[in-house]
């Protein structure tokens, strides 16, 4: 799709979002409690929910092998509360739409997520380092896939953009959308979370992307200090 139908398409959407974090900036964090790191329309984004947020960008930044300041760390932390308000509304609004979500794909959602642990102990085990229940994993995917749903029904499918307009956007921005291999990408998971990917791979027709982390496969060293024996 032509970049500029991808701003008239956020366009909407961004100024919500916006117009909500100018809302909190005003409010100033100091009135939040502990617990909220925002409110939406009285919907609480918890401060754990903004560091899983904020552990996504960093483990991002991490793989590319970009070492992280204390500015950067803020607007880390600034990007992530947008996000998390920005879906928030889009929620919101998929739900003022009667955005339903049958069970069934939710269930379906959190069986593929199971399959990349070798079994339900291991899963358990991660979902409880993160401090996530099976319950919040559900509620994530279920919001993520009301809002895809609400996008691509009151957007996507809104948009026309002729052959002639797509070729004439190609033609004049080509460096936008060559691909390399090794090149990183990021790219919006079917459950509404975003992912980076790299290129590994580019013919005439088809592109081969990695989603796996750049370590993936590697063998690693650690240096390490034992400090007790229990």
């Amino acid at each position: 799709m032509p970049q500029r139908g991808k701003r008239a398409f956020w366009a909407p959407i961004m100024a919500l979002a916006l117009a909500s974090v100018v809302s909190l900036s005003v409010a100033g964090e100091k009135n939040l409690s502990q617990n909220k790191a925002a409110v939406v329309n009285g919907s609480i984004i918890t401060q754990a929910h903004l560091k899983r947020e904020m552990a996504g960008a960093q483990r991002r930044l991490f793989g590319m092998g970009k070492p992280l300041d204390d500015s950067q760390l803020l607007a880390i932390k600034k990007e992530a509360i947008k996000r998390l308000i920005e879906r928030e509304l889009l929620y919101e609004e998929s739900q003022k739409k009667r955005i339903k979500v049958d069970e069934a794909a939710v269930k379906e959602q959190l069986e593929t997520l199971k399959k990349r642990f070798s079994g339900e102990a291991e899963f358990k085990n991660a979902l409880s380092k993160m401090n996530l229940s099976e319950a919040n994993v559900k509620s994530e995917f279920a919001h993520g896939m009301a809002i895809q749903r609400f996008i691509d029904k009151e957007f996507v499918q809104k948009i026309t953009v002729s052959d002639k307009e797509v070729k004439a956007y190609y033609d004049s921005n080509p460096a936008d959308l060559k691909l390399g291999v090794g090149q990183q990408l990021e790219v919006r998971r079917q459950d509404g979370q975003k992912a980076m990917v790299m290129v590994t791979d580019v013919s005439e027709s088809t592109v081969t992307l990695d989603a796996n982390h750049p370590l993936a496969g590697k063998d690693l060293t650690f240096d390490i200090q034992l400090v007790e024996i229990v």
